[in-house]
């Protein structure tokens, strides 16, 4: 069972690795969107590093030990 979490946990990091280079996150011919004076890209990125660090946290607690 915890090899099928893992694998989900995987598949939603390469979702995400995805969404950081599309154009919801890079936008194409917008001079400056900014949100609360800072790029909306910038926004973007930290969004998505925090939910990769989550996403990292909840993998590696699935992951059960060997000993």
């Amino acid at each position: 069972m915890n090899k099928k979490v893992w694998l989900f946990y995987f598949f939603i990091f390469l979702v995400l690795i995805a969404v950081t280079f599309s154009p919801l996150v890079i936008p194409s011919g917008v001079a400056t969107p900014w949100v609360l004076g800072m790029p909306r890209t910038l926004w973007a990125g930290i969004l998505i590093s925090v939910l990769l660090a989550v996403l990292t946290l909840f993998a590696a607690q699935s992951i059960e030990d060997e000993e």
